[in-house]
């Protein structure tokens, strides 16, 4: 890298510190009632490693310390400790967890995801990972533009996530924080009662494959006929069954729009006896897309976990992870309005031929150490990447 890179590059840093301290100054972070039994987390700046076990006695103590210490990254742990300063796991004095998910859009199946490597001094972005052959010039940076299709892969999971833990395991509404992550998928953080609280990895596991499905056969709602090999569909489920089978039925009637009225009223359990109309209509109820969610299973089993904190800035792409509505997660349509600095252009030299690429409505692409002037949440993308610098904000 030469050093006219060099000086870009602290420049890019400086500048973007400067935004993330004005920003951290005045955020509204969402934070937890309990604050100071948290364990904090940052990765700041220009370090590939994490900085664990702060704590803080109130939010303005917070604000304060991103201020001045603004990061890539801010957490807190979905566990409660007496101590969360302590530097080890065993002296923090664990009093429980609260029920932490993770949903990934490109976990899913049918989510596109364009992925594009630099290694620094290329002329240009490329779709194959480059390997080992520039650890000696630098770190790969990846390139990742996630298809608007997945996010709405990732919004189906939420509904459907949110609905299970409702409907399925009482948890309460007012108890869940949906966030989007500010990057490619949701959180959903359930701050729930004692007894919840206290469940193990073991425990957590269970309840893990219960919401994924795992396991889960419509074969045992089959029955052979005349001991023969040959299997007949039995009564399809409805929403008053309870565990998995009611939420097929009611997945199915939140998606499928249904409008017969004999057909919605055997699903709600308003009509006791069937027909071979309703029968025949669904006839395919019992698939897996109704059942199957998608959620990071380590997140959950991980007593531990660090979470985005609501409000912050995500590191990986400048936008923030964003606070939803969970009676408005359908609507949610992810942008740049994402970005603190949207208002913003910024002027910034790029490093490398870049590919025409869609950075949520942004249509941007480039000539390798050529000059734009461009909306800033993308230029902080860029440069976040790696792949730019920010020479100057215009406005």
């Amino acid at each position: 890298m030469s050093s006219t890179s060099r000086r870009d590059l602290s420049n890019s840093n400086k500048i973007l510190m400067d935004l993330f301290s004005r920003y951290y100054s005045k955020a509204d972070l969402k934070l937890p009632s309990d604050i100071e039994f948290r364990e904090f987390a940052v990765q700041p700046f220009g370090s590939a490693s994490y900085v664990r076990h702060l704590s803080f006695r109130s939010p303005e103590e917070l604000r304060q310390y991103l201020a001045r210490k603004p990061p890539l990254h801010l957490y807190y742990s979905s566990a409660v400790y007496l101590q969360p300063s302590a530097p080890s796991m065993d002296e923090k004095g664990w009093r429980g967890s609260d029920l932490l998910f993770d949903i990934d859009a490109d976990h899913i199946p049918g989510c596109s995801v364009q992925k594009l490597y630099y290694c620094p001094g290329d002329s240009e972005l490329t779709r194959e990972h480059p390997g080992d052959r520039c650890s000696s010039s630098g770190e790969v940076s990846e390139v990742e533009i996630i298809d608007p299709q997945c996010i709405g892969l990732a919004i189906r999971q939420a509904v459907m996530l949110s609905d299970v833990l409702v409907e399925e395991l009482g948890i309460s509404r007012s108890s869940m924080e949906v966030t989007f992550s500010g990057n490619r998928g949701f959180h959903i953080h359930c701050y729930v009662s004692d007894d919840l609280r206290s469940l193990g990895r073991e425990e957590r596991r269970i309840l893990v494959e219960y919401i994924k499905g795992t396991g889960f056969s419509p074969e045992a709602f089959y029955k052979v006929k005349g001991g023969r090999a040959r299997k007949a569909m039995i009564m399809p489920p409805r929403t008053v069954d309870g565990g998995i089978p009611s939420r097929i039925a009611r997945t199915y009637l939140r998606e499928e729009r249904v409008v017969d009225k004999d057909v919605r009223a055997y699903l709600t359990g308003a009509l006791q006896s069937i027909n071979k109309k309703i029968f025949e209509m669904l006839s395919d109820i019992w698939r897996k897309d109704l059942y199957e969610i998608y959620i990071d299973e380590k997140v959950t089993m991980d007593i531990s976990r660090l979470v985005r904190i609501p409000n912050s800035l995500n590191g990986k792409t400048g936008l923030k992870a964003y606070p939803v509505d969970v009676s408005k997660i359908e609507s949610f349509e992810p942008g740049p309005w994402l970005s603190p600095f949207e208002d913003m252009k910024m002027k910034i030299k790029t490093r490398a031929r870049i590919p025409k690429i869609n950075f949520y409505g942004i249509e941007f692409e480039a000539n390798i150490e050529a000059y734009y002037a461009v909306q800033a949440p993308l230029a902080i993308f860029l440069t976040l990447k790696g792949i730019a610098d920010i020479v100057s904000i215009i406005n």
